[in-house]
């Protein structure tokens, strides 16, 4: 599954091993794609984000002071090599926890319910391991 699959996944085209989720109603440990337009940079140093999001849902939580809707997860597109990604499909496969400080430090992101510009969608199993290797980051500038 590369990036094309993923766009047509969230412009609504109907693809094998996706389905529509409200955030607020999504499960920590899932793998979920959207459109996204950030406010500030997500690659340090640079002023570029990644507008096609493959995150690791980690949590979901509202501001109790303003209602928005925050999530963090590990964005799976800021792995580097194949290795790195083959690590993440074990450990998705497997069951073990998603952990290790460089992976956390590269990969976790928040973003906010209201900078989402599509629906968003959970991957199945069926088609996250492609998700992972063949899809990349979808740079844009801030």
């Amino acid at each position: 599954m590369d990036n094309d699959s993923l766009i047509k996944i969230i412009k609504g085209e109907k693809q094998f091993g996706s389905k529509e989720v409200r955030i607020t109603e999504a499960k920590a440990g899932t793998v979920l794609v959207y459109g996204y337009k950030a406010e500030r940079p997500g690659k340090k140093g640079t002023n570029l984000y990644d507008a096609l999001p493959l995150i690791y849902l980690m949590q979901v939580k509202r501001n109790p002071r303003n209602g928005d809707v925050l999530f963090t997860g590990l964005n799976l597109h800021y792995l580097e090599s194949i290795i790195q990604k083959g690590k993440i499909i074990f450990r998705l496969r497997t069951g073990f926890p998603l952990s290790g400080k460089q992976l956390i430090l590269k990969t976790l992101h928040n973003y906010r319910q209201k900078n989402v510009v599509t629906p968003i969608y959970e991957l199945k199993d069926a088609v996250v391991d492609a998700a992972i290797v063949k899809s990349a980051a979808m740079w844009e500038k801030i």
